[in-house]
């Protein structure tokens, strides 16, 4: 019989529920003197994420979503100017998303720790980006592992990135 040792989450659209990202992206654009159409910021969002490949994340880091932005700005015919406000976008991105805990998160992951399992986060991110989330929804200290693509040099759905968690939390796969 197995014994359940851990539980492993993803963190965005499991746990944390987020506005879409044309509005944040709308907001910081509008701080900035920019002002355009959520649409066509949610449209040239999406051809940036058709191009964009999660594997270079773990590799460029925090430049993965400066540069990433970069692609959504030159898609809104933003040609000047475009390396610092993708910058301040990165950098705002955290303190103007509107994000929030799924109604029975806490609940659940009380119960999870009350039962004495280790909670874990592997993400799609990076380490820095889920640590503000994690920051900002109050949560810093509740996870005993928080694996990120650019800790574990991989993005899921590839094993390593599980296996690397397994490692960290000293258990096996199985568990």
């Amino acid at each position: 019989m197995r014994t359940v040792k851990a539980v492993l989450f993803d963190m965005g659209e499991t746990l944390v529920g987020a506005e879409p990202v044309s509005e944040t992206f709308h907001k910081i654009l509008k701080l900035h003197g920019a002002e355009l159409p959520k649409e066509k910021i949610e449209a040239s969002f999406e051809k940036a994420r058709e191009k964009s490949n999660m594997d270079t994340m773990a590799e460029l880091g925090n430049r993965f979503w400066v540069e990433f932005n970069i692609n959504v700005l030159k898609g809104l015919g933003i040609k000047e100017n475009t390396l610092p406000l993708a910058e301040a976008i990165d950098r705002e991105w955290w303190e103007h998303a509107n994000i929030s805990l799924y109604p029975e998160v806490l609940e659940v992951l009380r119960k999870l720790k009350e039962n004495g399992l280790k909670v874990g986060i592997i993400t799609n991110t990076l380490q820095t980006d889920a640590e503000k989330v994690l920051s900002k929804l109050g949560l810093s200290d509740f996870f005993d592992l928080v694996v990120s693509v650019d800790i574990a040099g991989k993005a899921k759905p590839a094993k390593e990135i599980f296996v690397y968690a397994a490692k960290r939390l000293r258990l096996k796969p199985q568990e």
